[in-house]
């Protein structure tokens, strides 16, 4: 009777290792599978959180200057104010009403409600073209009293006094995360992961540009450009710039707006909102129009 050969063990070590190879190769590529998705998925979902964090400050945006058009036009407050470390608006949180009159050199506002007032708020006082801006440092039944005395008589009948709210924007630059604060509570984080924050005001043309640049691999930045609406509904013409302005060919320099066209009108004649920001290329893009760059 004939005996079947069976394998060698040189054949068996073989295929061994060819099995070994064709195992250690799936399991690399499903670990680079799942390092790619992993990838993708923090991408996009950064990507979302500037998104909303963007939608955030467009509302605040969008509300700065809010039913203050007679405080903005006496100089007492600014719509938005942005600088290197801020960004901040101020919009109407809800009228006061004034229980008496108030004398000056008095720090005591009677007021006929003090319902949901907090220290730290402001209050715009104002009387005709004339006014003044005070710090609320303590709540009473019947009043509030200031940080300083008011300067000028203000009587219930003539008076507006207005109880504003300030949200303020700002990065926390170690801990990478965009955080806003409202009045004077506590910053909450709005954006994590966030490497830079960029934001400009132009009150000439009274437009607002943000840009959020990520510390996640391959995420895009994300950037928005917002027309505030109440500033130039209430006919404010601020003298002087808030932070960088982005219009201007020499620093300082702020156009007379008695020229036949406006620094807005002049951009989109040229297909241009904003110059280029240091250390970015100059965009193309409409004063509305949300950009994505690659």
């Amino acid at each position: 009777m004939r005996r079947e050969r069976g394998f060698t063990l040189v054949e068996l070590l073989v295929g061994l290792a060819l099995s070994m190879f064709i195992i250690s190769a799936g399991v690399e590529f499903f670990a680079l599978a799942q390092r790619a998705f992993h990838r993708l998925k923090a991408r996009e979902e950064a990507g979302q959180a500037a998104l909303a964090a963007i939608d955030r400050m467009r509302i605040d945006l969008l509300h700065a200057g809010r039913g203050l058009a007679g405080e903005m036009a006496a100089g007492l407050v600014e719509a938005v104010r942005a600088d290197e470390a801020e960004l901040r608006t101020t919009a109407l949180e809800r009228t006061l009403t004034l229980a008496a009159e108030v004398a000056p050199g008095t720090a005591r506002l009677p007021l006929v409600s003090t319902a949901d007032i907090a220290g730290g708020q402001e209050v715009v006082l104002r009387s005709g073209a004339a006014g003044e801006v005070r710090t609320v440092t303590g709540v009473e039944p019947g009043a509030v009293i200031l940080d300083r005395p008011v300067t000028a008589a203000y009587a219930p009948a003539t008076a507006a006094v207005s109880l504003v709210e300030i949200v303020s924007y700002s990065l926390d630059g170690p801990a990478r995360i965009l955080r806003r604060r409202v009045n004077g509570g506590s910053a909450q984080p709005v954006l994590e992961n966030a490497s830079a924050a960029i934001w400009t005001y132009d009150p000439e043309a009274r437009l607002a540009r943000i840009r959020l640049e990520l510390d996640v691999e391959g995420a895009h930045p994300h950037e928005a450009t917002i027309f505030l609406k109440n500033p130039a509904l209430s006919g404010n013409s601020p003298e002087r710039s808030t932070g960088h302005d982005p219009f201007s060919r020499e620093k300082g320099h702020v156009p007379d707006l008695s020229e036949g066209v406006r620094h807005r009108d002049r951009a989109l004649a040229h297909g241009r909102i904003f110059g280029a920001l240091p250390g970015h290329a100059p965009r193309l893009g409409g004063p509305h129009e949300d950009q994505r760059f690659p």
